[in-house]
């Protein structure tokens, strides 16, 4: 992880969980350097899936956020367990995961997102809380967030972390890593490829995942 970063990573069990507390001045991936080290880091083998930690507090909007487009990439499920106000780097870090818990008295400061993280919200968020997310200045409650779909489920104060691992064991604690990795491979494939080239991926990734099943039967 970034040297010049207090965060952290650990694994729980088929979990990754990276913590970005709030004295934490830089996001881990601000460097090229430490990106790659990440993204390493995100595809262990073994990993069914991840939780981004954010403990937000004053985070510049001004940021770099190399961890966000790691995160978007990763080819596990990932969820950032929120708390505080989440704004600036923290929140499209927030939006790049697929999931989201937050504590019951977070918020969130929303700000236009970029090309790629407006198109990632367009493909994960329901049309209502899709549209939440791209507006600008708005100060959203977790409550409300919770209620339009852009946040999953809400936890009590200082169970965020917990609960993020939570909805992934009812998730994916049952699923094979490998047939993780291609459900998720086929989920950002209409992001990256052309409508054609999606379907020809998934239809590719169908046959290979039946007959992997098949075998292990």
């Amino acid at each position: 992880m970034a040297e010049a970063s207090a965060a952290s990573w650990r694994r729980t069990g088929p979990w990754g969980v990276i913590e970005i507390p709030r004295a934490s001045p830089l996001p881990p991936g601000a460097s090229p350097a430490d990106a790659r080290r990440l993204q390493a880091v995100l595809n262990q083998p073994d990993l069914l899936g991840v939780v981004v930690a954010l403990r937000c507090g004053k985070a510049a909007p001004d940021a770099p956020a190399g961890i966000s487009g790691a995160v978007g990439r990763a080819g596990v499920p990932s969820v950032a367990a929120v708390s505080g106000v989440c704004r600036g780097w923290m929140l499209d870090t927030a939006f790049s995961c697929l999931f989201r818990t937050a504590g019951r008295s977070s918020s969130f400061l929303l700000h236009a997102p970029g090309p790629e993280l407006a198109a990632r919200i367009a493909l994960t968020l329901p049309r209502r809380a899709a549209g939440l997310a791209r507006e600008s200045g708005r100060r959203l409650a977790a409550e409300e967030a919770f209620e339009a779909g852009a946040v999953d489920s809400l936890a009590e104060e200082g169970a965020e972390t917990s609960a993020a691992i939570e909805l992934l064991e009812r998730l994916v604690s049952h699923v094979k890593p490998r047939v993780v990795r291609s459900v998720m491979e086929s989920l950002d494939a209409p992001r990256r490829l052309s409508r054609g080239e999606a379907m020809r991926l998934s239809a590719r990734m169908f046959c290979s995942l039946a007959t992997g099943m098949a075998a292990d039967d």
